[in-house]
Parts: structure tokens; sequence; C-alpha cells
């Protein structure tokens, strides 16, 4: 509640006598927000990498994952480390692109790394090794199959196939 109301320093406190009880990832991830809202971005890092390491163990919980995973990328961007930023940027965008259909404020999510992906590889400073790994037909090879698509098409419409 401390978060919500923007008093992070306060939260901090509490945050911290929970996670001496009890390691858990809303832990974790709570105190890590603090710290981001602080600009606290390297330690920040830290606990959101901690977050990753019980990731598998919440799959069903897209916010959760999507705010760790997202909110360590902006931490690197705002630490100068973009290579290390497009990483979590891909992870994030490439785990929203499987959900297919995203809640309105997950949306807003994935549309933010999406423009500061492309922000971070306009610059040149910073190759994209997932994006090099995908493999795109040639202009010719795609004209090709469009042709032979719009040959069959042209067939079984002339022979009465709706």
């Amino acid at each position: 509640m401390l978060q919500k109301l923007g008093e992070n320093e306060k939260a901090m406190y509490y945050l911290d006598k929970s996670l001496q009880n009890e390691d858990t990832l809303v832990g974790f991830n709570a105190k890590a927000d603090a710290l981001y809202e602080l600009g606290k971005y390297k330690e920040a890092l830290n606990y959101y990498k901690n977050c990753l390491h019980y990731e598998s163990k919440v799959d069903d919980d897209l916010e959760l994952i999507t705010n760790f995973n997202y909110k360590a990328a902006f931490c690197c961007v705002n630490l100068g480390n973009e290579s290390e930023a497009v990483k979590y940027l891909n992870k994030t965008i490439n785990m929203l692109n499987e959900y297919g259909r995203l809640p309105k404020d997950i949306e807003a999510i994935y549309q933010k790394c999406s423009f500061e992906k492309e922000r971070i590889i306009k610059k040149g400073e910073v190759n994209d090794d997932e994006f090099g790994k995908t493999r795109f037909f040639s202009t010719r090879t795609s004209i090709i199959i469009l042709g032979v698509i719009l040959f069959f098409y042209v067939v079984l419409r002339y022979f009465g196939y709706n």
C-alpha cells in the first residue's frame, strides 16, 4: 500500500522485514519496484534478477513475470547497459507475443518495450543477436511463393472451389 501511495522509503522498511523472514518472489519483486521508483537501478536490477530464478514456478502469472522482466530491461537502460537491456526487452516481447491478445495494461508494456528496443537498435551501438537469428526469404523467393499461391488460387476457383 505504501508503494502505491509513492512512499517507497517507508515501504522498504517493511519489505526488508518481510524478506528477513522469508524470501519470496512477491517480496523480491516489491523491493525491486521500490528501488526502481527511488532511482536505485543497480540494486533494483539485482532484485529483479532474483525474481528470474522463480520465473518457471509462476509462469501462469503474466503480470508478475512481465513486470520483473521489463523493469530489469529499463534498469539496464538507466545504467547505460543497452546490450543487456535488449536481451530483457527481447525476452519480454517474445513472451508477450506467445500470449496473443493481452490485457490493456500489459499491451502498453509490450509497446513500451518495443519502442525502447527500436530506439536502442537505431542508435547502432547494440546489435540484436536474437533478431539476427531470424531467417527471412529473399525477395525473389517470396515473389515465387506468392506466384505459386496465386496460381493455385486461380486454378481452384476455376474448378469451382470457394
